[in-house]
């Protein structure tokens, strides 16, 4: 007969713990430390660079714009905030927040896994190591060992870099974090329940009776956790005569409820976090539902009421048409099988991490019969994880684990805009990274103890073996993901690295065409902004404004007419029809520049360019009394605007209005001094009062500014001539 006796945390009894934490926080900073110079992106630009709400810690809270990043989520808003407070918009402060997020859920990963399989409520019918009877039990090496290559794999592993590298992703990073402290200080709640008389870290004394034949507990601990079985009739009895939790036990229970409530607040993800952690009560600590609502009904009650605090952010500031039911471009059919594809590639680059996306476009059109393979994968594993919850409970709660946190994002609930994401994974990959670890290290111990048996020769190599393939696959993981930290550290890589490793899409052909702006790679970004126009034909504006500034005039105009033509309500529409204008203007045709500029100042009435510009094109077409009426306008709205002025004079003169055209073209002087076309057309304005003199100092200061390609020499010359000198 073994006992069980003051059984102690792993946590706080292992030495090596702290050694093992520190491990983790060294390894975690070391390999994303080149992604630190690594420029915003994507979705940064309207959660960080433009966002004026998180300019202040007091505007950090309120409710953010329809459709932003950051829509619903208050406390990612407000950490934000305090970076903004203390460097403004350096990348590297926010950077280092999101990896410190990162090497945190690592630590609770740590903790929780030491805490779970030395818990052994998962086991067969025995403890990980079955102390002598009554002696104190100080801490499993094998559970810690266990946890800590758990938490050290998932941390430098490829597949969770996108959250910490895009760094308004640093919802998922919080989320994650809270529904990992959610869960962790539950088990210390479960850990500070009283037994009779013991201590408040103590498991009731139990007998727990050795199975004939079987010999389920002489084997591994591991193996026994992969394999599972039902519990111990006894230990389930005395789990189930549990005294009321201690005082001690309600705080760590009303912080659990506190960080369920805070990830809440953080993303929409964290809704799952109370099934999650009643499972794993179920699962882990009281052996059945019944057993779990009994002794912590309260706190499940306490933590479902967190399902409000998600419900009023998202009425207060909703998501908009990206995410839900309510205008969806997608229906919750054809996004479920778009997820059943997603589901199978997360998995693939879970166990080989090669050609990571960062936008994997919207969701396609797609029929069963199209992606059956997919969703029949997906189904055989949602059935096995089901079978698994019944009958081997500790390996369903990891599939239970994989399919909740994917749930919300991966399901029918519709994200039109993105039909996956890598990030989605951050949460879901802990549970494949335990139990391949756990597999891996069931199978060596079955090898070994199967070679002591037949050579009779003791297993001294096995921890060397172990702690080498652990430190090979950390070694692999690592590089793999400082390479793909290196790809975000330019925005042209990253975004060609997108159309090459995915089906190319609209999105990522306009994201690299900003890129290759920046580059001033003028004939690739047209390329890829045609690419993209046909799908996101709110972009052709972007394209004809590029093709006008190549020097395509025709195709340019053609262009914004259809852009305009076709969405006459796009907010862009007056943008296209400036330019579209101006194009007008400089080809000639006036009647069309001056359509332009009418429909313009109708919806921008105080626009002294618009304004000046229809004055030309009025001009232009004889239509004299309107132009100078649309001149006057201009310099009314904004007296202060130097061209509008010059454009007043120009007018004047040419109506012969000599008086009116000086005097415009001072004051257009006096707010352009350096302006030569200024100077001339002061000096035309000063001829036709009769003053040479003046107007001879005019051309001259005009050289004097621009002495090459400036019609003052012609007008010199010619006053010059005209006076006899």
């Amino acid at each position: 007969m073994v006992h069980i006796s003051d059984h102690k945390s792993p946590i706080t009894n292992d030495r090596g713990v702290p050694l093992r934490a520190a491990v983790l926080v060294i390894v975690g900073f070391a390999v994303y430390w080149n992604t630190l110079p690594a420029p915003f992106t994507f979705d940064d630009e309207h959660a960080i660079v433009i966002n004026e709400q998180i300019r202040r810690l007091s505007t950090s809270l309120s409710p953010t714009e329809q459709g932003s990043p950051l829509a619903g989520r208050p406390l990612v808003s407000v950490s934000f905030a305090i970076n903004y407070a203390l460097g403004g918009l350096s990348v590297r402060g926010y950077r280092l927040v999101n990896i410190a997020i990162h090497v945190l859920c690592a630590l609770l990963l740590l903790a929780i896994g030491a805490r779970t399989f030395v818990g052994r409520a998962f086991t067969a019918n025995t403890p990980a190591v079955a102390p002598r009877k009554g002696a104190p039990y100080s801490g499993d090496p094998w559970s810690t060992n266990l946890a800590f290559a758990t938490a050290l794999i998932w941390m430098v592993h490829p597949l969770v870099t996108e959250p910490v590298n895009y760094v308004s992703q640093r919802t998922e990073l919080l989320m994650a974090a809270f529904l990992l402290l959610t869960l962790h200080t539950a088990q210390r709640a479960g850990g500070s329940e009283r037994t009779g008389g013991g201590g408040s870290n103590q498991l009731p004394r139990v007998a727990l009776r050795r199975s004939s034949g079987a010999d389920r507990e002489s084997g591994p601990p591991d193996q026994r956790w992969l394999v599972g079985s039902r519990r111990d009739p006894t230990l389930a009895k005395a789990e189930r005569t549990r005294p009321t939790a201690s005082g001690e036990s309600r705080v760590w229970l009303a912080l659990s409820v506190v960080c369920c409530a805070m990830g809440m607040t953080c993303k929409e993800t964290m809704a799952v976090a109370p099934i999650v952690v009643f499972l794993y009560d179920r699962t882990f600590v009281f052996g059945s539902f019944r057993d779990a609502l009994r002794q912590r009904w309260r706190y499940y009650a306490g933590l479902c009421a967190t399902w409000l605090v998600l419900i009023a952010l998202l009425w207060s500031s909703p998501r908009g048409d990206s995410a839900g039911f309510a205008g969806a471009s997608v229906s919750p059919w054809e996004y479920l099988l778009n997820q059943s594809e997603m589901i199978v590639r997360y998995l693939r680059l879970a166990v080989w991490p090669r050609s990571l996306v960062l936008d994997y476009g919207e969701p396609l059109p797609l029929t069963l019969s199209e992606v059956a393979p997919y969703a029949a994968a997906v189904t055989a594993l949602l059935a096995a994880t089901l079978i698994a919850l019944v009958r081997r409970p500790a390996v369903g709660f990891l599939g239970a684990w994989l399919f909740l946190t994917l749930a919300p994002t991966s399901s029918i609930i519709p994200i039109s805009t993105e039909v996956g994401a890598e990030r989605r994974m951050y949460l879901p990959l802990m549970a494949i990274v335990v139990f391949v670890v756990v597999a891996i290290d069931a199978v060596g111990r079955a090898f070994m103890a199967g070679r002591s048996v037949t050579r009779s020769a003791p297993r001294q190599g096995a921890p060397y073996t172990a702690v080498g393939l652990v430190v090979l696959t950390v070694g692999v993981l690592a590089a793999a993901t400082i390479q793909r930290n290196a790809e975000y550290l330019s925005g042209l890589a990253l975004w060609q690295s997108v159309l090459d490793r995915w089906t190319p899409h609209a999105r990522a052909h306009r994201n690299l065409a900003a890129e290759l702006k920046l580059a001033g790679r003028t004939d690739e970004e047209i390329a890829h902004l045609r690419a993209a126009v046909e799908d996101l034909p709110e972009i052709r504006n972007l394209l004809g404004l590029e093709i006008l500034s190549a020097g395509k005039s025709d195709e340019g105009v053609d262009a914004l007419t259809r852009f305009i033509r076709e969405r006459p309500s796009d907010p862009n529409v007056p943008e296209a029809r400036a330019a579209l204008g101006a194009a007008l203007l400089e080809r000639k045709d006036y009647e069309r520049a001056r359509d332009e500029y009418t429909e313009l100042v109708k919806v921008r009435p105080n626009d002294a360019d618009a304004l000046s510009n229809l004055g030309i094109a009025l001009a232009s077409v004889g239509r004299n009394d309107e132009a100078t009426h649309a001149f006057e306008r201009a310099v009314d709205v904004d007296p202060r605007n130097g061209l509008s002025q010059r454009n007043l004079a120009l007018h004047l003169l040419q109506r012969n209005d000599f008086d009116g055209a000086v005097r415009h073209a001072r004051e257009a002087m006096r707010l352009t001094p350096n302006d030569p076309p200024a100077h001339n057309l002061l000096g035309l304005a000063l001829i036709g009062q009769q003053k040479i003199d003046d107007a001879i100092s005019e051309f001259r200061a005009s050289l004097a500014l621009q002495p090459e390609n400036n019609d003052a020499a012609g007008y010199l010359q010619r006053t010059l001539k005209a006076i006899g000198r």
